[in-house]
């Protein structure tokens, strides 16, 4: 990259970032402070990471100069977001169309297309609309009740009944109410962020790669019920401290590492069963080495 193009680069890179500080500040206070949201910070840290190491590969493509006309078009994106009139949702929607402009003036297409998931990836930063994010809790509640009534009445011990996202125990007479934190939607979002990353960054099929993140919400979904049904079962049997507070909190967190472990064990398996082409004529086939099963010559012998 020459001094010109390198100095334009730089200079529109300054003015997204002097122009987005504010989206990520206030978007900062809705990470930190909204436990829903807490684990869309390590969005940006992710895309970093999967930016700059796709970026190892990009020194043997040609370096285009950076005309003007992009910039100043790169420039009106930043501007409409940022004096648009909706929330910082919108404006942080419109930092990866930019930032996808820039690297497509300097670079052209063929390094914008490695790095497009790596740009739809960071959207995730961005808490989802409050009604989206109401329906779907309500949603995960409801699913949520139904599958852990499926479970309890498949195990031995008193009847359980499920009465307005609640779960009634006779025998005990105790209602254990299903709350909107244990509608496993928490669960849901850290998994997605977290399993999206891992997907995005394996050497495998992109079919399977598909198949995996579609899995992503039953996955959470399961561990999610397990961890209700364990809940009821700690209170069935009188053990209320083990199935409240802190310990309920460790559970949720369980059930999120669990569903880590499965996505990281599909993707292992992946990885060496279905292989990405390009590792596989990099690698080649594992195939058995015969040379040690090859017979000996017949040594002879004159008489």
């Amino acid at each position: 990259m020459n001094c010109s193009t390198k100095t334009q680069a730089i200079a529109a890179l300054m003015v997204l970032a002097a122009v987005w500080m504010p989206t990520f500040l206030r978007l900062r206070v809705a990470w930190f402070e909204n436990p829903d949201y807490g684990g869309l910070y390590v969005v940006p840290l992710f895309a970093l990471v999967s930016f700059f190491r796709e970026q190892e590969g990009w020194g043997a493509l040609p370096v285009r100069p950076l005309p003007r006309a992009w910039i100043i078009l790169s420039i009106l994106a930043v501007l409409v977001s940022w004096f648009s009139p909706a929330s910082p949702r919108t404006s942080m929607a419109c930092l990866p169309v930019a930032l996808a402009l820039l690297v497509l003036a300097i670079y052209g297409w063929k390094r914008l297309r490695p790095i497009l998931p790596i740009l739809m990836y960071g959207l995730l930063a961005v808490p989802p609309p409050d009604r989206l994010w109401s329906e779907l809790t309500l949603l995960m509640r409801f699913l949520s009740l139904e599958s852990s009534q499926f479970i309890l009445h498949l195990l031995p011990g008193e009847p359980v009944w499920v009465d307005h996202f609640s779960i009634l125990l006779p025998a005990s007479a105790q209602r254990l109410m299903v709350e909107d934190a244990c509608s496993g939607v928490r669960s849901l979002l850290s998994l997605t962020v977290v399993g999206l990353w891992l997907i995005m960054d394996a050497r495998c099929r992109l079919f399977w790669k598909l198949i995996l993140v579609f899995f992503i919400p039953p996955i959470a979904h399961a561990f999610n019920a397990a961890r209700i049904v364990m809940s009821v079962c700690l209170f069935s049997a009188g053990l209320d401290e083990y199935a409240e507070g802190e310990w309920h909190r460790l559970a949720g967190y369980a059930a999120v590492m669990a569903g880590l472990g499965v996505i990281m064990g599909a993707l292992r398996l992946l990885e060496r069963y279905a292989p990405e082409p390009s590792q596989l004529l990099l690698h080649g086939p594992i195939t058995p080495d015969k040379s040690c099963t090859k017979p000996a010559p017949c040594e002879s012998r004159s008489i």
